[in-house]
C-alpha cells in the first residue's frame, strides 16, 4: 500500500501514480497557496520474517520531480498501521525516526531522476520483533515550509 496526503487534498490518494513530500506553492498542482504534502507505505505478510535480524533495509524511490537541485532534507519514519482512510487531518502516530537522506533528483541533467535510498531498518525491525504483519513507513520534508 501506499498513498499522500496533502493539506489541500481531503480524498482517499492510495491510487495515484505518485508519492510526495514536503512543500509547493506551484498553482498548476492546485498550491496557489502553499501546499504540504507526505507519503505513506505498508508492507504486508511480514509473518515469516518473526524474529528475523535485519542487517539492512533500505527504502528506493525514483523521483521525478524537484524544485532544484540543491539538496534537501526528508526522512522515513515508523508510523502505526496505515491504510487508504489516511488523510492529512487524520495520519497514523509518527513512533520513530528510522532514515534521514538530503538526495535531491528530477529537476534537471544536472540532479536527473535516478533511484534514492533512505533506511527503513529500524522500521522492519521492529516489525519483526514484535510479531507484526505489517511494516508501516512515514516519508516527510525535515522541513516542511519551502522547497
Amino acid at each position: 500500500f501506499d498513498a499522500f496526503v496533502q493539506n489541500t487534498y481531503s480524498s482517499d490518494e492510495s491510487k495515484a501514480k505518485e508519492l510526495r513530500l514536503g512543500y509547493s506553492n506551484d498553482a498548476l498542482r492546485g498550491c496557489a497557496s502553499p501546499c504540504r504534502a507526505r507519503s505513506f507505505l505498508s508492507f504486508h505478510n511480514l509473518g515469516g520474517y518473526w524474529g528475523a535480524t535485519v542487517v539492512s533495509a533500505s527504502l528506493h524511490l525514483w523521483p521525478t520531480h524537484s524544485w532544484s537541485c540543491t539538496k534537501a532534507g526528508w526522512e522515513a519514519w515508523r508510523t502505526d498501521f496505515v491504510n487508504h482512510t489516511v488523510r492529512w487531518n487524520s495520519w497514523p502516530a509518527w513512533r520513530e525516526l528510522d532514515g534521514t537522506s538530503d538526495e535531491t533528483r528530477g529537476y534537471s541533467s544536472t540532479c536527473a531522476s535516478r533511484y534514492v535510498e533512505i533506511s527503513v531498518k529500524k522500521t522492519f525491525q521492529h516489525s519483526f520483533n514484535t510479531q507484526s504483519h505489517t511494516a508501516n513507513v512515514g516519508l516527510r520534508a525535515t522541513n516542511e515550509n519551502h522547497h
